[in-house]
């Protein structure tokens, strides 16, 4: 019994909920961005309220905290793409050379 139910807990990971998966951390990745983006944002706008000089330091540390996160998610995001986008223009490039060896 247990030697089925780890069969089908592999068969159900590798096959069933691959592209699953892949969607949610896409949908995962994009949601991080769009925080980190708003956390960006409300940083430049706290630094643009702050009359108190001693509070502008604070502000600065976190709009450069803010941008290098935003900036992060977003280079950690291109290279998760980049092979997917490497496979298309494969599957493309082989598309135009079976249609012109026709």
């Amino acid at each position: 019994m247990k030697v089925w139910l780890k069969w089908w807990e592999a068969l159900r990971e590798v096959c069933l909920l691959n592209g699953e998966d892949k969607q949610q951390k896409k949908l995962d990745d994009i949601v991080l961005i769009q925080q980190a983006k708003e956390e960006l944002l409300t940083a430049r706008h706290m630094f643009a309220q702050m009359e108190d000089p001693d509070m502008v330091d604070w502000a600065v540390y976190s709009i450069t905290a803010a941008e290098k996160r935003y900036d992060y998610l977003l280079k950690d995001y291109r290279r998760k793409k980049q092979p997917e986008l490497s496979r298309q223009s494969d599957r493309a490039c082989n598309v135009i050379n079976e249609s012109s060896d026709a």
